[in-house]
């Protein structure tokens, strides 16, 4: 299990739907920690894009779905709140932080 901080995203019937760790970027190797290719910003800090994963993508919808968004119009209504031009530009962290808004305002 990775050191650092836990979300769990639960249904309504109390199922687990995924589970979301948070470390220390500070902390982790010039891979990531994960293997997986990093660069260097301008200001020497290392960097890493993880894109948010076809379940975060999944939630997302099943989400907007709520507000009678569907197919294209959900689409639309991502490109806009992530301000991208597609929604493989979404990193894991920043469709986290979308669904935990989106959630909020359900409740």
């Amino acid at each position: 299990m990775p050191d650092g901080n836990c979300m769990e995203i639960y249904t309504p019937d109390n199922n687990l739907l995924f589970r979301v760790y948070f470390v220390d970027a500070h902390n982790m190797s010039t891979h990531g920690g994960n293997g997986k290719h990093t660069s260097n910003g301008s200001n020497g800090n290392t960097t890493s894009f993880d894109p948010m994963t076809d379940p975060q993508k999944r939630l997302l919808f099943r989400l907007l779905s709520h507000d009678k968004l569907e197919g294209d119009q959900a689409h639309k209504k991502l490109l806009e709140l992530f301000s991208v031009k597609s929604l493989s530009e979404v990193s894991k962290r920043d469709a986290s932080s979308m669904i935990e808004q989106l959630l909020e305002k359900r409740n």
